[in-house]
């Protein structure tokens, strides 16, 4: 506002030969929320100012600051330079870059097609595994599974890499492919806590699925590692279920006792391990788990009560890990 207030006191200062003081006052006006007249002010220096310079920092500090519709307005402004070819050419490709980035941030605003699919072409002829990892997050946040696995695994393929690999594995997990995705994410699970939550949640769910399926010795030993490494519960709590499942219910009752340990108000922990240890004919441990439990949960107090099931809990997400 002080800015705007000078500017307005003093404009004898607003012309081509004081091009940074218009440039603060475009800047002065998007940061007031007055996109309108920051355009009015970016105009009037491709209006009026001649060098390509000048011209060119126009429409890239524009381009920071306003939205894509705007800055295309300010593009239909150009002029031919000496080669007769248009001036901001050579900015394009990279204003594609920065608003599909921008939008990839933000789940409810798009970016223009044109700018998207300038993108796209450049994926296509560039191969930039950064292209292609761009195109992969925009499109994953914006509901476009199918084609965000394309661009990730393009990205992937290109240049393995964090980011990448926990794209690809969210767009594989929401196909339901567990096993790919906790293959995906394994190599990279320590290279951020980002990363190991994401890896973790692919094995979860690799172990939730229903009906469940057998998995590879190696796979369950480093899932396993990695959920002691962790102190991940719900991975933990994962592995108790798929332990009854196979028939293996000493086996079960240490991811439960786990579980429990890392999160002690885990019900559906509590519940496995109480039924767990009720078919293992542990008493003691099953009165026990009913009196912690008291007024907690229906179906802990109920064990004993009624005909035992040995059925997975339903919980809020159906077992699965987002």
């Amino acid at each position: 506002n002080t800015v705007i207030e000078t500017a307005s006191l003093n404009p004898s200062l607003l012309t081509c030969k004081d091009v940074d003081v218009l440039w603060m006052v475009a800047e002065a006006f998007a940061k007031t929320d007055r996109p309108e007249r920051s355009f009015d002010a970016y105009r009037y220096i491709l209006t009026n100012c001649t060098g390509l310079p000048e011209r060119l920092a126009t429409i890239q500090k524009a381009s920071l600051l306003l939205s894509p519709a705007i800055v295309d307005q300010l593009l239909a402004m150009e002029r031919p330079d000496a080669a007769g070819k248009p001036e901001f050419e050579s900015l394009r490709d990279d204003l594609a870059r920065r608003f599909v980035s921008d939008a990839a941030e933000k789940p409810d605003s798009s970016v223009p097609t044109i700018w998207l699919e300038r993108l796209k072409k450049l994926g296509e002829t560039e191969q930039r595994a950064s292209d292609a990892l761009l195109l992969g997050w925009y499109s994953c946040r914006h509901g476009a599974t199918s084609e965000a696995e394309k661009w990730f695994r393009i990205a992937h393929d290109k240049q393995d890499s964090a980011s990448s690999a926990q794209g690809l594995a969210l767009v594989l997990q929401a196909r339901k492919d567990f096993t790919s995705a906790e293959n995906v994410m394994y190599p990279w699970r320590g290279s951020s806590d980002e990363a190991k939550q994401a890896y973790l949640a692919a094995a979860t769910n690799l172990l939730a699925q229903e009906p469940p399926i057998v998995v590879a010795s190696d796979v369950l030993q480093r899932i396993a590692t990695e959920t002691v490494l962790a102190k991940n519960a719900d991975t933990a709590q994962q592995f108790g279920w798929y332990a009854r499942a196979f028939q293996q219910p000493q086996l079960a009752l240490k991811w439960f006792s786990l579980a429990i340990s890392w999160k002690p108000d885990d019900e559906p922990s509590a519940y496995g391990l109480a039924i767990t240890a009720d078919e293992l004919k542990m008493p003691a441990e099953v009165s026990r788990l009913k009196t912690l439990w008291v007024g907690r949960s229906m179906r802990i107090a109920a064990l004993g009560e009624r005909k035992r099931t040995t059925v997975s809990p339903v919980t809020s997400n159906g077992g699965r890990v987002s």
